[in-house]
């Protein structure tokens, strides 16, 4: 089993499941290699679904689950394979709100009703992806990630309309 049966199998029943979904960023080599985790964003209606897709999908590929984290606002999941002899984790990040202490920074209804398909799977626009890459750091970071400047600058250039729409 890899990182890419994983993820593919978990794409497709979200994508069967009809789950309202995004992955907000770092999805260019998807879904053959990804060098952290994978990142989404999910409609509050759907978390439920989202974790128990998830779920099944880990027990259909007999993986095993280090950790599951849930918070108000979204949660982690940590997973790995037992058959593999080298220790790989898997981390997938999910996210239902994108706010600080309560205050609504990015509107993510707006974000999933405008998301695009890439592949196998759904994206931000290059405006709101923008949007996503410069809040997120700065809220847990206070910083904006050095290898996401350029995307946002691109990103806000080529679609500035869906950057303002994102907020």
């Amino acid at each position: 089993m890899s990182f890419s049966e994983f993820i593919s199998s978990f794409l497709r029943e979200l994508n069967s499941r009809n789950i309202s979904y995004v992955i907000e960023r770092n999805y260019e080599l998807l879904p053959e290699y990804t060098s952290n985790d994978v990142d989404f964003l999910i409609a509050e209606s759907d978390r439920q679904k989202f974790i128990e897709v998830a779920m099944n999908v880990i027990n259909y590929l007999k993986m095993k689950i280090l950790l599951i984290t849930t918070a108000h606002g979204g949660g982690r999941i940590y997973l790995f394979d037992p058959k593999t002899q080298a220790v790989s984790i898997i981390r997938i990040d999910f996210m239902t709100h994108i706010h600080f202490k309560g205050i609504p920074l990015l509107n993510a209804y707006t974000i999933l009703k405008n998301r695009i398909q890439r592949d196998t799977f759904y994206i931000p626009t290059s405006g709101m992806e923008a949007a996503i890459s410069l809040i997120i750091p700065l809220i847990y970071t206070g910083k904006v990630k050095e290898k996401y400047k350029e995307s946002i600058h691109t990103g806000c250039l080529k679609d500035k309309e869906n950057f303002v729409k994102a907020f």
